[in-house]
Order: structure tokens, then sequence, then C-alpha cells
């Protein structure tokens, strides 16, 4: 089991690093000079939505201890998006899912 929680720290702390790197990317993208401006501003828009999306599935991992069925219902609404690969693997979020109800299935056989 402990081995499981480091892994799950690892990975938001990963996450977070990586949501630091899109942040610095955008500052960057945001002061670069280009000669196509609708280039440069397609450019930021990913970034931005991908951080977006990076940013609620970290907020889902972290909303779980205290509430897992919302943290549950923030995954469904996250895949419910068009374009969730951009931010996040859809397997990310599957494994997630599938980690919690696993732990409910272990916890509900344990008091039957």
């Amino acid at each position: 089991m402990m081995h499981v929680l480091r892994l799950k720290l690892m990975s938001i702390r990963t996450m977070k690093k990586l949501l630091g790197l899109l942040s610095e990317a955008l500052k960057c993208m945001n002061k670069a000079k280009m000669q196509d401006v609708s280039t440069q501003e397609a450019k930021i828009n990913f970034l931005k939505r991908r951080i977006s999306l990076l940013k609620k599935f970290v907020h889902a991992r972290r909303t779980y201890e205290d509430d897992a069925e919302e943290a549950m219902k923030q995954c469904l609404l996250l895949l419910d998006e068009a374009d969730i690969e951009t931010g996040i693997r859809s397997g990310d979020i599957y494994g997630f899912m599938i980690e919690h109800y696993a732990r409910q299935e272990t916890i509900r056989r344990r008091t039957t």
C-alpha cells in the first residue's frame, strides 16, 4: 500500500512540474515575436488549454482524499472533454478511476 501511495505522490509531483514547465512555455510564447501572429495565438491557446485540463485533473486527484465521489465526478467531466488528450492521457484518468472502484470493492468485501 505504501508503494502505491509513493507512486501517487510522485505522479502528482510530476504533474506539478509539468504544469510549471507549461506555464513557463506560455510565458515565453507570450513574449515571442513571431511573424505569423495567428500561429502564435494558436500555440498560446493550445498551451492554455493544456494547462487548464491538467489543472483540472490535479485538482480531482487532490480532492480525492476529502471527497472521492466529487473527484470521480470531475474525472467523468474531464473524459467528456472533446480534446482531453491535449492535456492529459485519458488512460491516466481511467486508471485513477479504476483504482478508486477497486478500493471501494475491497472495502465492501472486508465489511461483508
